[in-house]
């Protein structure tokens, strides 16, 4: 880069200034072109009074009949391309007669000879425009044209005023009697324009090349010299040496950039030490780890695969590197969901069954400041001993461990759920409360294990008895729960009454069972179905026990 600075500079500078200098030329050469024009003007002005006064000489003394004698003389003025007297109607005055005739017409008699010979021309036809403006204004105009061969003509149209002497022979209400059309070329005034021009870029030129030439020398001796150093320490550092150190130079912004470069290369190796510890750091905790980690670059190519990734995934990282991170469990389409679902939201951890395994694995894209992928990842954790952990946990908070069956805790759950439904779809809800008769006479004549057997006796004969839609439940020590949804208390009472007779027929360990029921039925709050259920049952207890007795709730 820095070995063709210096061409750079001069480009720049000597463009800057090449544009100043020609600017400046330009501005004095259009202003020597329009002293020239302006002073040409100002000649060709004085011609025209000249003309004028002459012409007004001759009328005055009364020798307008030698008119076509002094409009032969003005075509005769040298430096001239035309010189001539034109009538408002764009004719050549003292070329016929028309004149002389209306003079002699007026007069009566014959004032001014007839010419022998007319020749009438039209000297302003493509000029009628002009011709008007300086009839209608009174004022002088001029135009530029060009002749076939380039050559350029300027061309002053000088309005001749009427005056009382001139009433005499022309009418009184012409105020412009015609005006003095006077054509000159101005190829000797271009060429000298065009001289003066050459001889300004010639100059700018010599001037431009002097400039250059001295710049040239400053910026290699002062500027690409010393920037060749610091580009090549600078490339050593590219390449890792971050030990480069720079002597100052003598000059004072070179010398601040020394500085700064030194300065530079020493956080540097101290940034570069620091890293490498920390990368040290991460390789360690991401080859140990238990989890895997799989990450791809902005193109989609895997880039990281750690040894507990090939574990979990039982496959080798050059097969996970052939096969992307879309084929990391056989689903690619699977993947491309999560990963653009991701896009839009909080990534959250997904579960998922493979290589044996319950498999908790969380995706995400990274993305840059204006949108481009940076990159994707897979973060993949055996959960399978959490998932067998984390069901029996759920399944003991939830059930009796005497009975198996479903405790109380659940029971509340459930019966609000069931009774939500009940109202959505307008069905019956039955609710069954028993308990074993003489339980405590149980455990006091033969022991509370006795009294467990019994227990687990009655939970598995009533549970023969149930629907697969009931939820059968130990309310806590004797007594027992049944939610029974899409029945009334009819029904229920009648399921409760074979149950009752089930246990009845029991022998536990030689020992008679009984139970007695209570039934009640609604859709209305939990509290009162089981209140009346409840009611029902010391009823039934009331009347003898081993018997079942139903309620509606209050």
């Amino acid at each position: 880069m820095f070995r063709h600075i210096d061409l750079k500079v001069l480009v720049v500078i000597g463009t800057v200034v090449g544009i100043g200098l020609a600017s400046l030329v330009g501005f004095y050469s259009e202003r020597e072109e329009r002293d020239v024009l302006a002073q040409n003007k100002r000649t060709l002005l004085k011609l025209v009074d000249s003309t004028r006064q002459g012409l007004k000489t001759l009328m005055l003394s009364g020798y307008g009949d030698v008119g076509p004698v002094f409009a032969k003389s003005l075509d005769e003025v040298p430096g001239v391309v035309d010189l001539a007297v034109v009538r408002p109607d764009g004719s050549e005055a003292f070329a016929d007669n028309r004149t002389i005739d209306r003079v002699n017409q007026a007069v009566g008699y014959e004032m001014f000879y007839p010419r022998e010979q007319e020749n009438p021309r039209e000297r302003l036809q493509n000029h009628r425009n002009q011709l008007r403006e300086v009839l209608s204004s009174g004022k002088l105009a001029e135009y530029y044209d060009e002749r076939g061969d380039g050559e350029r003509l300027y061309t002053l149209l000088s309005p001749i005023f009427s005056e009382p002497v001139c009433q005499e022979c022309h009418p009184a209400a012409e105020q412009v009697l015609g005006v003095i059309k006077l054509t000159t070329s101005l190829a000797r005034v271009d060429a000298d324009i065009a001289l003066s021009r050459l001889q300004s870029l010639l100059l700018l030129a010599v001037i431009l090349l002097l400039i250059v030439a001295v710049i040239r020398l400053f910026v290699v001796k002062n500027l690409v010299r010393p920037l060749g150093g610091i580009t090549q320490a600078l490339r050593q550092v590219s390449q890792g040496d971050f030990l480069q150190q720079l002597s100052r130079p003598p000059h004072a912004e070179l010398s601040m950039m020394v500085d700064s470069f030194n300065q530079m290369t020493q956080r540097l190796a101290g940034i570069y030490s620091g890293l490498q510890a920390e990368r040290n750091k991460l390789t360690t905790i991401i080859l140990g780890a238990r989890e895997g980690m799989v990450a791809t670059d902005e193109r989609g190519q895997v880039v990281l695969v750690n040894p507990a990734a090939e574990q979990l995934l039982g496959k080798s990282a050059a097969q996970i590197s052939e096969g992307g991170l879309s084929t990391l469990f056989d689903d690619p389409e699977w993947i491309d969901g999560r990963l653009a679902a991701a896009r839009s939201q909080v990534p959250e951890a997904a579960v998922i069954e493979y290589n044996r395994r319950t498999l908790s694995v969380q995706l995400a894209t990274i993305w840059d400041d204006i949108g481009r992928t940076l990159g994707s990842a897979a973060l993949i954790r055996d959960i399978t001993e959490e998932t067998v952990l984390q069901a029996r946990l759920e399944h003991e908070s939830r059930t009796d461990p005497l009975t198996g069956l479903y405790n109380r805790r659940y029971f509340d759950q459930q019966l609000e759920q069931e009774l939500r439904l009940a109202r959505r779809y307008q069905r019956d809800l039955a609710l069954v409360i028993f308990d074993v008769d003489h339980f405590k006479q149980f455990n006091d004549r033969h022991g509370h294990d006795q009294g467990d057997r019994i227990l687990c006796e009655v939970a598995a004969r009533v549970r023969e008895g149930l629907r697969s839609v009931d939820v059968f439940c130990r309310y806590g020590g004797e007594e027992f729960v049944i939610i029974m949804p899409g029945i009334g208390i009819v029904e229920a009472k009648a399921g409760a009454e074979q149950l009752r007779a089930s246990i009845a027929g029991l022998d536990v360990d030689g020992l008679s069972v009984t139970a007695s029921f209570g039934v009640s039925a609604g859709q209305g709050e939990a509290r009162a179905l089981l209140e009346a259920a409840d009611r029902a049952l010391y009823q039934a207890k009331g009347e003898g026990r081993n018997r079942v007795f139903t309620a509606n709730p209050e």
